[in-house]
């Protein structure tokens, strides 16, 4: 019989659990503007990958007007592509995230455009740096995400299965009817609903 060598290097997901609520509401006070945060909030509160935080822009935020700053709904649609598959699909802003933009905007002096990255690199150096004292990474702040996301099913039946997937831009499977109709105003309207109970439930 063979030699069975074992990797030495074990996964940093297997020995250190992912954060909890608590800890994401401490990372969050640690950000000292409001683009820092506004960076781990769309981590950690919209499932975006880093390099989608990186090049989030304002035409992305699909309930934003650039014509006065101003959000039409909150918690916000946040419109993006899935980079395999080219599909588009949605997450949501959170509240603390629009809170967060819109202090970010009003420090700005000149008018934004829809083609201009929500996040400046100053915004998304400091959201690094504070992850880094704090032992976290870009990818744990996704996984709290569809950890919430998960929670809130299992107790309140918040969102179904294929509704959390969709916001994570993967692959929907089963014959679930919504799964062909996600940007119907109804469905939109259902998963609003259900993102605002994993948001009482999981992010203030």
């Amino acid at each position: 019989m063979g030699r069975v060598i074992l990797s030495r290097r074990i996964p940093r997901s297997w020995i250190k659990p992912l954060p909890r609520k608590e800890e994401v509401l401490r990372l969050l006070r640690s950000c000292g503007s409001p683009g820092a945060k506004l960076a781990v909030s769309l981590a950690a509160h919209s499932g975006l990958k880093p390099g989608q935080v990186k090049r989030l822009v304002y035409q992305n935020l699909v309930e934003f007007s650039t014509m006065g700053n101003q959000l039409s709904q909150v918690p916000s649609r946040i419109e993006l592509r899935n980079r395999v598959s080219w599909k588009k699909y949605y997450t949501f802003l959170s509240t603390v995230g629009c809170e967060q933009l819109l202090v970010d905007l009003g420090a700005k002096s000149q008018p934004v455009s829809p083609k201009e990255a929500v996040l400046s690199g100053k915004a998304l150096a400091e959201a690094a740096q504070v992850l880094r004292k704090a032992d976290v990474r870009w990818f744990e702040l996704r996984h709290f995400f569809r950890m919430s996301c998960n929670l809130a099913e299992m107790e309140f039946r918040a969102l179904r299965p294929e509704m959390i997937q969709f916001m994570l831009g993967n692959a929907v499977k089963g014959d679930f009817p919504i799964a062909r109709s996600f940007f119907d105003s109804k469905v939109v309207g259902m998963l609003r609903q259900g993102y605002s109970q994993v948001e009482k439930q999981s992010f203030r």
